[in-house]
């Protein structure tokens, strides 16, 4: 994170602000500003920008008063970038967590169906740590094809806004888990 007012990192960049929805939250005392500009959505040097049908890949930025940057949320509607997102992610933290995979285990449906390979629903959870700068990277998948949404959300885990935002959102649900406890004790 940076120390340097986020209104004057966007200003020197010419962006304004997106409109927000109802989805576009954060804490109290906090404010977000929400873009779609390719100029922020740069991760590792690559390009996350770009429309995807009704909806387009965006950042938000969480600020407090002092329009000081506690977080940031990637938004991508997109496999591809998803996966190229996914595949930088190892650049800029430690995998810490990843759900098992169940070899052999089948997805059913509500009436107890086999699901295809190509109508299955994409859900994964995975959260990534850098211990040299204090970052925490929380990323869901979930959805696949014209619905997929992937959500990336980072911040310091040791700021006042770390704290209340993984404890809100549960964001550390995975350290609870009967395979985490299992290796924790080990």
């Amino acid at each position: 994170m940076t120390n340097s007012p986020i209104n004057v990192i966007i200003n020197s960049l010419g962006i304004q602000s997106e409109t927000k929805d109802d989805n576009d939250v954060t804490l109290l005392s906090y404010d977000v500003f929400k873009s779609n500009s390719p100029k922020l959505l740069r991760f590792e040097n690559f390009d996350l920008s770009g429309p995807k049908g009704k909806n387009q890949n965006s950042v938000l930025f969480h600020h407090n008063d002092k329009k000081s940057l506690a977080g940031y949320e990637l938004t991508l509607y997109d496999q591809p970038q998803t996966n190229t997102l996914i595949s930088l992610m190892d650049k800029v933290g430690t995998l810490v967590f990843t759900p098992p995979r169940h070899e052999g285990a089948i997805e059913l449906d509500e009436n107890g169906k086999e699901v295809k390979d190509k109508d299955s629903v994409r859900m994964a959870y995975r959260v990534w740590e850098n211990k040299n700068n204090g970052l925490s990277y929380f990323l869901t998948e979930n959805g696949s094809g014209q619905s997929l949404v992937t959500k990336l959300i980072v911040l310091k885990r040791s700021t006042t806004f770390g704290k209340d935002w993984i404890t809100t959102l549960q964001l550390d649900w995975y350290k609870m888990t009967k395979v985490n406890r299992y290796k924790m004790m080990m």
